[in-house]
């Protein structure tokens, strides 16, 4: 059965985005979002095609589930290039507050399980769920907040257990401002994602055991289910190209 036909549960968002570097487009995501109106739970599905800098065709698939507390329960990120195919997959066990991971490829698997706290995200390569974490934080307007991420640098074959990083978010605007986007306005709320508390990346690191800062990435963030308009950084652009709101449609 598929999310679409579950009881209780309707399509409410739907939308495109195209990743840039520079002005080549080399990537288009597809994704739709539903939501439980019992449990109040939502899912995020979306697929992303591009093109490698040798020119295969690349599909990841994505499948994000959260809670109604915006808590990650379960998440499954495939990928296809070529004859090369790979799985993971995140479970969340609310009991213990523990996630088990697992990565399949070439028909071997690799399990591993980890202790997490209350308030965490888990980090995939496409654009819809990537702000998610914001709704489980009560931010701080005058500075940086921290967030516990989970990331995995997993491609193709097994090479590491997945880690928490922390990344720092600023609110820059306090209220949602005008933003121009493919030729229309909309209202967003800007913020900024840096990878250290040290938030000049041309300053020195003090410590051997300091995170080396970088450039930070804009996110200029909609009102809808923290579906961000666009993300941007000095290297790269992710930019929405429709997001249609199916309720009130």
């Amino acid at each position: 059965m598929s999310i679409g036909e579950r009881l209780h549960t309707r399509k409410i968002f739907k939308g495109i985005f195209e990743y840039f570097e520079g002005d080549r487009m080399y990537a288009q995501e597809t994704f739709e979002v539903y939501k439980d109106t019992s449990l109040y739970d939502m899912f995020f599905i979306s697929e992303m095609l591009g093109r490698t800098k040798t020119g295969e065709m690349l599909k990841t698939q994505v499948y994000y589930e959260i809670n109604k507390n915006w808590t990650p329960t379960k998440v499954v990120v495939e990928k296809f290039l070529g004859p090369k195919s790979a799985r993971e997959s995140y479970v969340f066990n609310n009991q213990n507050s523990s996630i088990t991971y697992e990565f399949k490829a070439k028909h071997l698997v690799n399990t591993h399980t980890m202790n997490t706290g209350p308030k965490f995200h888990i980090t995939t390569p496409t654009a819809a769920t990537s702000m998610l974490f914001i709704q489980t934080k009560k931010f701080d307007t005058t500075s940086s907040n921290e967030c516990a991420v989970i990331a995995c640098e997993n491609q193709w074959r097994f090479r590491a257990e997945p880690v928490v990083k922390s990344v720092f978010l600023e609110r820059i605007s306090l209220t949602a401002e005008a933003l121009s986007l493919n030729k229309s306005i909309v209202q967003a709320t800007h913020y900024k994602i840096h990878n250290a508390r040290n938030t000049d990346f041309n300053k020195k690191k003090k410590r051997a055991d300091d995170i080396e800062p970088l450039p930070p990435v804009d996110v200029y963030l909609s009102p809808h289910a923290s579906i961000p308009y666009l993300i941007q950084s000095p290297e790269m652009k992710i930019q929405i190209k429709t997001l249609n709101n199916l309720e009130q449609e």
